[in-house]
């Protein structure tokens, strides 16, 4: 891809173009979803009901080598297995490029390469230190990295509150199941919310990465993986996401939802539910109405 037609598309897909999201029927949806070192997770590959490209950015770790280029080992092993990315334009981190971008995946696709596998690339911090040097009019997408994907891991709440509280915003909501939890959190001046969902870091998720059967999920014509699936539904199913987590996103100007490894796994299987507004059982669980924004007190 040329210099100029990488330019334009990472103006098109910059914070500049994001909006807030309030639909005319009421219905809230996810306005923009950031993965970072996702696994694929569906066959065919995730797409919005209407069969657009999700907003936001899919982050993958590279490193440049003088043989063989490195890239983060999570997004590239389910390859054989015939599932596919979403539906989404993928920007590839390199901190030996000036401005941290290697290039960029056009919506759904995932060139052919031959790269070297590195589970160093994949660590979180890794990649907040690499979206951190990214140009300024990636400002929100940095936020996020630090927001977001620095705190989808922390479950001690006081920790996170003060994390998150230097950028301006607060912990207002939190759910959790055994050991995985999700975040909302929302700035304190325009009301937008991030949700966050947690990755692999025991056992259970590592069965759940395992388990790669093709399942339905959300009445959506696709099939997603076991795992993930299960995993999601494991902590919608909380009564601290039904009665907390949940009530509370539609008080929110916008959401968008992040997530790392597993997290952003399920952080495209819930944007891709709620987008599709189709009243099934796992729709009905996520859902919210939309309302004006307010803004919230910290948990």
């Amino acid at each position: 891809m040329s210099k100029v037609a990488l330019s334009l598309l990472l103006s098109l897909c910059s914070d500049a173009v994001r909006k807030s999201y309030k639909s005319s029927n009421g219905v809230g949806t996810v306005s923009s979803v950031y993965t970072f070192g996702a696994p694929h997770v569906s066959n065919p590959a995730l797409k919005k009901k209407d069969g657009s490209c999700f907003t936001g950015w899919r982050f993958i770790n590279y490193q440049t080598d003088w043989f063989m280029n490195n890239e983060d080992i999570v997004p590239t092993l389910l390859v054989a297995s015939s599932y596919n990315h979403p539906h989404q334009v993928t920007l590839r981190l390199d901190d030996s490029k000036k401005d941290g971008i290697k290039g960029t995946y056009d919506c759904g696709k995932n060139d052919f390469r031959i790269t070297h596998p590195d589970i160093s690339l994949h660590m979180k911090e890794v990649y907040n230190k690499r979206m951190q040097k990214l140009p300024n009019r990636e400002a929100y997408s940095k936020k996020v990295s630090r927001v977001g994907l620095m705190n989808s891991y922390e479950p001690n709440v006081n920790l996170v509150k003060k994390n998150i509280q230097q950028d301006g915003y607060r912990l207002v909501a939190q759910a959790t199941e055994g050991k995985d939890h999700v975040n909302l959190m929302q700035d304190t001046e325009d009301l937008s919310c991030i949700i966050t969902f947690e990755g692999s870091d025991n056992f259970n998720d590592w069965k759940s990465n395992a388990a790669i059967l093709r399942v339905s999920f959300c009445g959506l014509p696709m099939s997603v993986h076991h795992g993930f699936r299960n995993e999601l539904r494991r902590i919608v199913d909380t009564k601290a996401f039904q009665n907390d987590v949940r009530p509370k996103l539609g008080k929110c100007s916008r959401v968008d939802a992040t997530g790392h490894s597993l997290g952003g796994a399920v952080a495209m299987l819930f944007t891709t539910c709620v987008d599709w507004q189709n009243g099934s059982n796992d729709y009905n669980k996520m859902s919210w109405t939309q309302e004006d924004a307010v803004s919230m007190s910290s948990i």
